[in-house]
């Protein structure tokens, strides 16, 4: 039996919002590239129920976009142990909350996911 702190919902909505940190609207490029108002929300309506993005095995739609609260917080947290070992809470990492050492567990999935990505791409290019 396993018992997680992080529900589903909860796990999707942080992986989907960790992928897209600093990331435009979809086909916001291509705007400057001389499509019209109406070509884009055609192009955003046709990718609407495409899956475009697999993430730890979540996968959605490029289009989607969403809020996680306590975001920043968390990736504040994760940076300090990651970085430093300094743990958020006093004591040792057993003494700490599931919950945080479960999100600080994702942040290193999604961390190893995309230098596995970047190696591929390289592989690829050179």
């Amino acid at each position: 039996m396993e018992m997680n702190q992080i529900s589903d919902n909860e796990y999707v909505n942080f992986v989907i919002y960790y992928n897209n940190l600093g990331k435009d609207k979809p086909k916001a490029d291509l705007s400057q590239r001389g499509y019209t108002k109406e070509m884009l929300k055609q192009l955003n309506d046709l990718s609407l129920n495409v899956c475009c993005h697999k993430v730890l095995n979540v996968e959605y739609p490029s289009s989607l976009r969403n809020e996680y609260p306590g975001f920043g917080f968390l990736y504040n947290l994760y940076r300090q142990y990651s970085d430093n070992g300094t743990m958020p809470y006093p004591g040792c990492l057993t003494e700490q909350p599931a919950k945080i050492i479960e999100y600080f567990d994702i942040f290193d999935c999604l961390k190893a996911e995309a230098e596995k990505e970047q190696m591929r791409k390289m592989k690829k290019n050179g």
